[in-house]
């Protein structure tokens, strides 16, 4: 190549190594998450006692069938599949990926109080992220890199779920 040419060796400097992972990083094309927006929800201008307890029952309700319809979660199926070896094992996130699907579809159209609204958002995008990340992850074994990367959105999924629920906690409704 021009590089062995150039340098005489096969070995790539700190500088070039860092130089090609970037350049990859930016060819890098995961599936991309439905980017939400507030228009998108179901806000209710309620923001009573009465209003608030039953979102959060409704949200539980959402969230615990989500959490039950997942014999494994996604990070435990790719992980099991890397350490057998077995790409036909990330076929079970075919399954989550409907679940992701319907988890969005209850969430958007849950009447949400506005005081929830932005953490509701910000709930919804996380499980989008990580929707579109499970469906990176597939490629585990066809296309390393992308799975990858995938795992990597993954795991900020992960972290932005976990911010949302910080929003929440946030948030007093009888101080408001």
């Amino acid at each position: 190549t021009a590089l062995q040419k150039r340098t005489g060796t096969s070995a790539l400097s700190d500088e070039e190594a860092d130089a090609l992972a970037a350049n990859l990083v930016q060819e890098i094309k995961l599936p991309e998450s439905t980017q939400y927006k507030l228009g998108d929800l179901n806000i209710s201008k309620d923001n009573s006692e009465e209003s608030f307890t039953s979102y959060k029952n409704a949200l539980n309700v959402i969230l615990s069938r989500f959490v039950a319809s997942q014999e494994e979660n996604d990070l435990t199926v790719v992980t099991k599949a890397l350490d057998m070896g077995d790409a036909k094992i990330l076929e079970k996130l075919t399954a989550h990926i409907t679940e992701y699907q319907t988890l969005e579809k209850n969430l958007l159209s849950l009447k949400t109080p506005s005081l929830f609204a932005t953490p509701h958002l910000h709930l919804i995008q996380s499980y989008a992220d990580m929707h579109a990340a499970t469906e990176g992850m597939q490629k585990m074994f066809s296309d390393t890199i992308i799975g990858l990367a995938a795992l990597t959105a993954y795991q900020g999924g992960i972290a932005s779920l976990n911010a949302a629920a910080d929003e929440y906690r946030n948030i007093n409704p009888t101080t408001q």
